[in-house]
Parts: C-alpha cells; sequence; structure tokens
C-alpha cells in the first residue's frame, strides 16, 4: 500500500506498467528501489522488522499487523528523507493508531515543507469479527474517493492483504503479496524480475473481512482547504 502511495505521487494516478518502466533511472525503479532487501533501503523488511523491535517491541519473527506495520513506517519516514530517493523530501507520513484523523497533525507536516502526506488510519471495526452492519457503507464510499490508496487488512484468520476495490455488495478485491522471489538486492534484480506486480486480483467475501484494518490515503497540498477544514 505504501508503494501505491508512492507510484500515485510520482506517477500518478492513471499510471499502468509499461516496459519502459524497467529503464535504468526510472520513476518506477526509484520507487521500487525504497523496497530492496538489503538494510539501506528506506522501507526494507530488515529496517521495518528493527524498527519494530526498537518502537513496539516485537523481535524478530513476530506479527506484524496493519497498525504495527503502519506505526513503524510512520517512524521510518524521518530517516528516508536523507537517505532516501529525492520524490521522499517532500511526503510526509502521519499515523492515527485509534481512529480520529487530527488536522494539526497533517497540517504539521505541510507547514514543515511537506506537499503531500500519506496518512495510515488504524481501527478495529468489531471483536471477532467485522462489524459489516456498521461499517461496510463507509468503507465501500471510501474506494471511490480520489485519494484513497487502499485498504491493508486481511480475511477472518490473518491481516495480510492490500485491497484495492470493492466488488458489488458482496466482496472486495485484493492483491496477495505472498509470492516467493528471490532476494532484490538492487534495481537491475527488479529488471530483472519484471516488475512486481500481481499476476491478477483475488476476491474476498465482505463477511470474510478482517476487523483489524488501515485505509491508507493521501493528502496533497492542493486539497489543503477541501478536505481538512
Amino acid at each position: 500500500m505504501l508503494a501505491q502511495c508512492f507510484v500515485s505521487l510520482t506517477l500518478g494516478r492513471d499510471w499502468r506498467f509499461r516496459e519502459e518502466d524497467l529503464k535504468e533511472g526510472s520513476t518506477y525503479l526509484r520507487v521500487a528501489s525504497c523496497f530492496l532487501d538489503t538494510p539501506e533501503a528506506s522501507f526494507s523488511l530488515h529496517r521495518l522488522v528493527e524498527m519494530g523491535q526498537r518502537i513496539l517491541g516485537k523481535e524478530p519473527s513476530s506479527w506484524f499487523g496493519p497498525t504495527s506495520a503502519a506505526q513503524a513506517v510512520g517512524h521510518l519516514f524521518e530517516a528516508s528523507k536523507v537517505a532516501g530517493p529525492d520524490f521522499l523530501k517532500t511526503v510526509g507520513c502521519a499515523v492515527f493508531v485509534d481512529g480520529p484523523i487530527y488536522k494539526a497533525s497533517v497540517m504539521e507536516h505541510f507547514d514543515n515543507g511537506c506537499t503531500s502526506v500519506i496518512l495510515f488510519v488504524c481501527r478495529r471495526l468489531g471483536l471477532e469479527s467485522c462489524n459489516l452492519d456498521e461499517y461496510q457503507q463507509g468503507l465501500d464510499s471510501c474506494f471511490r474517493l480520489p485519494e484513497f490508496q487502499g485498504l491493508a487488512s486481511g480475511n477472518s484468520s490473518s491481516s495480510a492483504h492490500f485491497f484495492v476495490a470493492t466488488h458489488g455488495e458482496e466482496s472486495l478485491l485484493f492483491l496477495d503479496p505472498h509470492v516467493t522471489h528471490p532476494a532484490l538486492q538492487k534495481p537491475a534484480d527488479v529488471i530483472a524480475s519484471g516488475g512486481l506486480r500481481a499476476e491478477r486480483p483475488l476476491r474476498l467475501p465482505w463477511t470474510s473481512l478482517n476487523p483489524s484494518i488501515c485505509p491508507g490515503p493521501d493528502d496533497t497540498r492542493r486539497h489543503r482547504q477541501d478536505e481538512l477544514e
């Protein structure tokens, strides 16, 4: 979901993958470089696990749900502005772990020079299952917002899917990242892999949606007055 935010901010929502995106120095490869399998990459598993251990007390191999992952990403953002690609220098990240979005927290990033802010809004919409009577309509409407980048959640037994759309009133469409690849340690490895793309979306019934969720909208300066005030 974070990579999708970066793609939308750098390439636009109308972008579609083309072979030229695998040319050396392309914007697509600069985005992919943030997630390489090296400790130096801004948002590698190495750094996420390290940050999870430092701020959440999660030992390596511990499970990261949507909220834990969002918190780790949020703390990594400041360091990424120094060592990451240039486009990250004007992108902020605000994580809200209890649901409400606080305007002051978002505006602070804009006031500090960011032109875009990624919002991670962590919620639990039920105890053992998602309370669809209360929340389905609202979640469904989120996918119609131009700023909405997707939903991190999962099925009834895990929380490890990236939902990109809804399909009528019966189901959601998601991308499953659980495909084994050789370690990608440099942009050339991404080129050799043909690009990091899911082959097809999968369908999950609304009734199987995990109650632990993290929607991921982004807000750009042109929406400040419209969306925040």
